[in-house]
Order: C-alpha cells, then sequence, then structure tokens
C-alpha cells in the first residue's frame, strides 16, 4: 500500500508538471469514458434489457423482407388482414400506426396530444391490458365501429386528475366525441408513453396499398 501511495504522489508531481500533457489526457480518458457508456446504452436498451411486456421474447414484428437486406419493412392493410385471418402460429396478431397530434377540447382546456391506433387485440398481444375499463372490442374495430378511447396514465393523471370514472365519459378530439372505455397502468409505454390510444377500425376487403402498419405477434 505504501508503494502504491508513493507511486501515486510521483505521478501526481509528474501531470502538474506538464499541465497541457494532463489536459490531453484527462480529455481523452473523459472521451473514451464518454463513448463506452454511450455505446453500452445503446447495446443494454437494444440488445440486453427485456421488452417492457410480460414474456416479451414471445414478441415478433413481422414485416416484408427485400433481396440483399435484412431490414424488415412495414406491411399494409390488406397483408396484416390476411396474415390475420390465415397464420396459425401466433396466439394473436396486432397492427398499429402512428398518427399525427389530435386537438383535445372542451370547455375550460385545449392541448394537443400525442395519439396511436391499434387493431382490437393490442392489449392481448402486449400481454398489458387497460388498468382501468377494457380495451377494444372487433366491432369497435371495424369501419362502422363506435369512436372510443382508451387513454393514457399520464394524461388522464395531467388532464382528468386520475378520476376512475373518466370510464364511460366522452372526450372531444378533434371536433368529435369519443368514449373513454380503458385507462392504462403506469409507465406503459410503446415507443413512448401515449396519451390516447384509438382503434384502427380494421377494413376487411381494404385495397390501401399504403405500407405504414407496424404488426406485431405473439
Amino acid at each position: 500500500m505504501q508503494t502504491l501511495l508513493q507511486d501515486l504522489r510521483y505521478g501526481a508531481r509528474m501531470l502538474m508538471k506538464a499541465p497541457n500533457y494532463t489536459l490531453v489526457a484527462i480529455f481523452t480518458l473523459a472521451l473514451g469514458i464518454g463513448a463506452n457508456t454511450a455505446i453500452f446504452t445503446i447495446v443494454n436498451a437494444v440488445l440486453l434489457r427485456p421488452l417492457p411486456y410480460p414474456e416479451s421474447e414471445k414478441l415478433v414484428q413481422m414485416g416484408r423482407a427485400f433481396a440483399g437486406s435484412d431490414d424488415a419493412g412495414a406491411l399494409n392493410e390488406p397483408k396484416f388482414v390476411f396474415l390475420r385471418d390465415n397464420s396459425h402460429s401466433f396466439e394473436a396478431l396486432t397492427g398499429t400506426q402512428g398518427g399525427p397530434d389530435l386537438y383535445l377540447s372542451d370547455e375550460n382546456q385545449a392541448e394537443y396530444v400525442g395519439n396511436m391506433s391499434v387493431t382490437a387485440d393490442f392489449f392481448r398481444v402486449l400481454g398489458i391490458p387497460p388498468a382501468i375499463g377494457r380495451g377494444f372490442t372487433a366491432e369497435e374495430d371495424s369501419p362502422a365501429g363506435e369512436r372510443v378511447a382508451v387513454l393514457g396514465d399520464g394524461l388522464w393523471r395531467r388532464r382528468f386528475g386520475a378520476d376512475a370514472g373518466m370510464v364511460g365519459r366522452k372526450i372531444n378530439l378533434n371536433g368529435a366525441a369519443y368514449t373513454v372505455v380503458g385507462i392504462m397502468p403506469p409507465g406503459f409505454e410503446y415507443i413512448g408513453p401515449p396519451d390516447v390510444i384509438l382503434p384502427m377500425r380494421v377494413n376487411r376487403v381494404s385495397r390501401n396499398e399504403g405500407y405504414n402498419w407496424t404488426v406485431i405477434g405473439r
């Protein structure tokens, strides 16, 4: 221990005699430590840490594969319907889409809120049902379905004071009335914590060729 202390004192004296060299050494060490920390954070989030859903190892993202590429592209509505109705390898499939912010308004307050649209099996596939109320029915997830919504926990607490009586009430989104059917649990995230979740209202005979559906199976 005494030898180690002597070495440390000697090293400190040498560094003090060459301040320019010392600054370069400190900067190099800081840069290396910072880069390693950043890389580990990304690897941990993407490869090591499991997804925040029950039995997340059973979740699979599905998409188009192109020759010479390992990237999976998004799917469209007709392909999702075909896979959902004909695949026998999955307990359930869900399609999701992000959307532009919606204008949430009432007589007291107005704000833009983030939203996403999902098919009826979304909560079943991820294994996380609403903490209060319920998810969407197959009838609500159809073109003629009623306008319903599930609120994210953050919006529910911030805007509605964590009132459990919100289930069954109506909110105004972009000038249209939606009935709240559920409230998500605290900490729920899907590419960030959503403010509002809406049904996709799947059209079984759609010819929409827009490849903008993220499809996940369990």
